[in-house]
């Protein structure tokens, strides 16, 4: 009972604002830059989910990925080119529920960012050469279905290179 009173004692009163001061970091360009890089570790480890039996899974890893995107892109901004390879192999799921939204979110995605489609684009660039270079590699590989996200991602980049408005982005990707 003593031990119950030294710890609500007046001397011991410590409102909530102070404790949620006292445990909240500085958020600072620097601590946003470490933040976003620990998260991008969790968000590439999630990326298996991608090849998961249930479409649920699937379509809640899409719901993530485009919320990672639409909502915290200038914060979590390493994680935002993960998310979009995996949005773009969902794009050809075999559940068009899943596949249905992963398409609308990326088109919503690069519709919403006018102002960086440039920067997005290099990036989509960048990628796209890195899965080329990489796909012999991948296609040796034993494991079906990464060989199936492999040029499900492939198939989206070229896509989203060659749409209508600038056909030339992918003979520009290929020089």
């Amino acid at each position: 009972a003593r031990l119950v009173r030294e710890k609500t004692g007046p001397g011991r009163e410590v409102s909530k604002a102070e404790k949620k001061q006292k445990f909240l970091p500085k958020r600072s360009p620097e601590w946003y830059a470490m933040a976003g890089e620990k998260l991008a570790v969790v968000t590439r480890s999630l990326v298996s989910l991608s090849r998961h039996e249930h479409y649920r899974v699937r379509k809640e890893l899409a719901v993530m990925c485009y919320r990672i995107l639409s909502e915290c892109n200038a914060t979590m901004q390493p994680s935002a080119p993960t998310a979009l390879d995996v949005l773009i192999s969902l794009s050809k799921d075999e559940y068009p529920e899943v596949s249905q939204y992963c398409t609308t979110a990326v088109r919503s995605y690069l519709s919403s960012n006018k102002a960086e489609i440039n920067k997005t684009m290099d990036g989509i660039r960048d990628n796209f050469v890195a899965i080329l270079s990489g796909l012999a590699r991948i296609l040796n590989n034993v494991d079906a279905s990464r060989k199936l996200t492999a040029l499900d991602v492939l198939h989206g980049y070229v896509e989203m290179l060659c749409d209508d408005s600038r056909p030339q982005r992918l003979m520009a990707a290929l020089s």
